[in-house]
């Protein structure tokens, strides 16, 4: 018997969610109706299709789509808060990204023009320009990716891969539904040039660190450096922005790159 609709509120009645699983577990345990078995001495193709349990039983198709509903606009609903406030943040490590550049290269000028070190660099006279010209950085024009170029070490920040609902697991704690900013080792046009689909996982290869940026203002920003063993470092979400710059930057121009050597099955 189809549920009648209430002439006040246009609306149908909502059961509880301990009576949709009821009803739900009795459906798992109720017997097959015999009408549902072909008889295989006759052509089944003569007779009528057999009527589908599930549209024997609209009020519970109704309750379950129900419950699917719900879960699935739950995890909407975070999925667009994350991403909005992912955004949001990505759009201040941009702006932060931008005065770091400047810094650094106010920081080089002025270790040129210390008496104690410009005697060293006396023999090259456009040291300074040309170090000048190797320190930018570039955001892409809908403002997904930042890249920064300090000498020999390009870095790439991005939020590109959250398309959809992710959760970072937490050890001791329930998972936590978060944004993601990816910070990677490489120019990301070049990491991506061979690649037209961009595939994330491939793209996490070259990761240096991720701030994970959940849905909702009160919750931990979390940094996880690649290095240190992916474990959490909380950020306040004033200082999220220009830290995770800090980090990343201090992580890979501390360490170096060693001269490569021949492969020995070569020789």
């Amino acid at each position: 018997m189809a549920m009648e609709r209430d002439q006040n509120t246009g609306s149908y009645p909502k059961a509880s969610h301990a009576d949709r699983l009821h009803a739900l577990e009795q459906s798992f345990h109720a017997p097959l109706d015999g009408r549902d078995a072909l008889d295989a001495t006759n052509n089944y193709q003569n007779q009528k299709h057999p009527p589908s349990p599930l549209s024997s039983q609209p009020n519970q198709v109704s309750d379950n789509v129900l419950n699917l509903s719900e879960m699935l606009g739950s995890q909407w609903l975070e999925f667009q808060h994350a991403r909005l406030h992912t955004n949001q943040i990505f759009d201040n490590l941009l702006t932060e990204l931008s005065d770091f550049t400047d810094e650094c290269r106010q920081g080089l000028t002025r270790f040129f023009r210390e008496p104690e070190t410009r005697e060293h660099f006396s023999h090259f006279p456009r040291a300074h320009s040309d170090i000048q010209r190797q320190i930018y950085s570039h955001i892409d024009a809908d403002r997904s990716v930042g890249i920064l170029n300090l000498l020999w070490h390009t870095l790439s920040f991005t939020m590109r891969g959250n398309t959809r609902p992710l959760a970072l697991k937490r050890t001791g704690n329930a998972p936590l539904f978060t944004g993601r900013i990816v910070a990677l080792l490489g120019d990301f046009q070049e990491l991506t040039e061979d690649n037209v689909l961009q595939d994330f996982p491939e793209l996490l290869t070259h990761e240096v660190a991720s701030l994970y940026i959940p849905a909702h203002h009160g919750d931990p920003y979390v940094m996880r450096l690649s290095h240190l063993g992916d474990k959490d470092h909380f950020l306040s979400p004033d200082e999220a922005p220009r830290t995770f710059i800090l980090k990343v930057v201090e992580t890979v121009c501390a360490g170096g790159y060693f001269h490569e050597k021949k492969p020995s099955d070569l020789f």
